[in-house]
C-alpha cells in the first residue's frame, strides 16, 4: 500500500496526492496579484467537482485552462463548465450520473448523488424518484423528472441567451446569477475513490449535514467499497448523518472540516462545535479514528491503511 497526502485549504476546498497524482476538490484558488486571473498549481492532475459556486467555477475554468489536469463531475457541471471552454480536448473530462464509474490513471472512482442536492421530494432526487416508483406510476414520476430538470435547468439557459448578447452583459449577469438555482450548480456530487495501492477513499463533502442520514446511500456504497477514510464537512446542527455513515461504512479513519465560518453572524442557522460531531461519532463508533482538520493542515496516512496496522500521521 502506498501513502496519501491530504491538504486542507479551507471552504472545502482539499488536496488529495498519490503516487502519480494530485487531485483538487472544489478548489477556490487565490488571486494573483494585480491580476484577474488566480494562482493555478501546475501539478494539478484531476479536478473533482461537489457543487460549484462562483469562486470554484472560476478556479476550476483557470486549473483546465493552464494544466492537463481532467474534469471529473456530474454530467450537468461537465456541460457549464464546457460551455465556458468549447475547446477542451476530448478525455479532459469525466461526466459521472449517480453511480457511474469510470477507471482513470492511478484510480477508479464512482460518483454518487446525495440527498438534499439538485430538485429532490422528501430527498429523494428526480431520477431517483423515477427508478423507485411502482411500475404504473413511473410515466408520472419521468414527467416529474422533467419538469424538475427544467425548473432547476431554466437560470443557466437564461445565462446561455445572455451569453449571445456579448460577454459585456452575460458577465455580470452571471455574477450576481445563484448557482444554487441550477441542476447542476446546487447539487451535490459524493465520489468514492478506489485508489491503486492506496486506501478507498469515500468523499461526501457537505452531504452528511441533517438528520435524515440517506440509508440506502450509504447501503449502495457499502455494497461495492469499504471505504478505509472518510471526508466530510461537519456543518450544521445536527450529528445523525454523520453517525450513521461511519455507522454502515466503518472506516479505519474519519476526517472532518469546516466547510464554513461557524461564526459569521450572517449564517442561516446555528452550527454545533465540531467536537460534538467528533465525540458523536467516537461515541457510536469507537473502532474509527476521528480527527479535524482546519484549514492549513495536512494528513499523511499510512502506507498499510487498509490493513491491520491504521496509525496515521496528521499536522
Amino acid at each position: 500500500m502506498t501513502a496519501l497526502t491530504l491538504e486542507y485549504h479551507g471552504g472545502g476546498y482539499l488536496t488529495l496526492s498519490g503516487e502519480g497524482f494530485t487531485a483538487r476538490v472544489d478548489p477556490r484558488l487565490p488571486k494573483r496579484e494585480g491580476s484577474r486571473g488566480r494562482q493555478v498549481p501546475e501539478d494539478t492532475t484531476y479536478v473533482l467537482v461537489t457543487h460549484l459556486d462562483r469562486v470554484v467555477f472560476v478556479s476550476v475554468l483557470d486549473i483546465l485552462a493552464e494544466t492537463d489536469a481532467v474534469l471529473v463531475a456530474s454530467p450537468e457541471i461537465c456541460r457549464q463548465v464546457l460551455a465556458e471552454l468549447p475547446d477542451l480536448p476530448e478525455g479532459r473530462w469525466l461526466d459521472l450520473g449517480d453511480f457511474e464509474r469510470a477507471r482513470s490513471g492511478h484510480f477508479r472512482v464512482t460518483a454518487f448523488e446525495q440527498q438534499g442536492g439538485g430538485f429532490a421530494l422528501g430527498g429523494l432526487s428526480a431520477e431517483r424518484l423515477e427508478a423507485l416508483a411502482p411500475e404504473p406510476l413511473r410515466g408520472a414520476a419521468r414527467n416529474t423528472a422533467r419538469v424538475a430538470r427544467d425548473l432547476t435547468n431554466a437560470p443557466m439557459r437564461l445565462l446561455d441567451s445572455l451569453s449571445q448578447l456579448g460577454e459585456a452583459i452575460a458577465a455580470p449577469a452571471r455574477a450576481m446569477m445563484p448557482f444554487g438555482l441550477s441542476g447542476g450548480g446546487g447539487s451535490r456530487t459524493g465520489f468514492v475513490l478506489e485508489i491503486d495501492g492506496g486506501p478507498t477513499v469515500a468523499l461526501f463533502g457537505s452531504g452528511l449535514q441533517g438528520e435524515r442520514p440517506d440509508l440506502d446511500l450509504l447501503d449502495d456504497i457499502a455494497s461495492f467499497a469499504a471505504p478505509n477514510l472518510l471526508l466530510a464537512a461537519a456543518d450544521g446542527d445536527r450529528v445523525e448523518a454523520l453517525v450513521w455513515a461511519n455507522r454502515v461504512l466503518s472506516p479505519q479513519i474519519t476526517l472532518l472540516y469546516r466547510e464554513s465560518d461557524p461564526y459569521d453572524p450572517d449564517r442561516p442557522r446555528p452550527t454545533l462545535p465540531i467536537q460534538r460531531f467528533m465525540e458523536a461519532i467516537e461515541e457510536d463508533s469507537p473502532e474509527v479514528e476521528v480527527d479535524h482538520l482546519r484549514p492549513g493542515d495536512g494528513f499523511v496516512t499510512s502506507p498499510d491503511l487498509g490493513g491491520d496496522d491504521t496509525d496515521a500521521a496528521a499536522g
